[in-house]
């Protein structure tokens, strides 16, 4: 299982997890980005994801819990 982390939580953030969410059996969003931490926390909840919420892409990866990120910024 591919665990994926998403940078930015705006329009392109949601259409990276529909995508990825065409593939349940190979990845999973597991955390989310943004400046705007809030935004990111209403993004996971709109996808009903259990995915963490970080402030900042270099906490995301400090986090060590991902193995792809998805930049869309």
């Amino acid at each position: 299982m591919i665990r994926i982390g998403i940078a930015g939580a705006g329009a392109i953030a949601a259409v990276h997890m529909d995508a990825f969410a065409l593939f349940p059996d190979r990845c999973r969003v597991v955390a989310i980005c943004d400046t705007f931490p809030e935004k990111a926390a209403g993004l996971a909840a709109s996808r009903e994801l259990d995915a963490k919420v970080f402030p900042s892409i270099d906490a995301m990866l400090a986090d060590g819990n991902v193995d792809v990120v998805s930049v869309c910024l």
